[in-house]
């Protein structure tokens, strides 16, 4: 059993809708800090980056990947 969720966010900006994952730490804390990630190379949230955003969920932080 893993001490994070995933879940799938829609955001709306301007008439684009953009998607990113939700990892969300077992609550350790009311509020866990944040941490915002995106690819800077134009690619997929999927490529390479979820293993990153696993384990700062592990540690206790939000992230917030697109």
């Amino acid at each position: 059993m893993s001490n994070y969720s995933v879940e799938p966010i829609y955001l709306k900006s301007g008439d684009e809708t953009l998607g990113a994952d939700l990892y969300r730490p077992v609550m350790r804390f009311r509020k866990p800090p944040l941490i915002i990630m995106a690819h800077g190379f134009g690619a997929e949230r999927k490529f390479g980056l979820p293993k990153f955003a696993e384990r700062f969920a592990e540690t206790g932080y939000a992230v917030l990947l697109f």
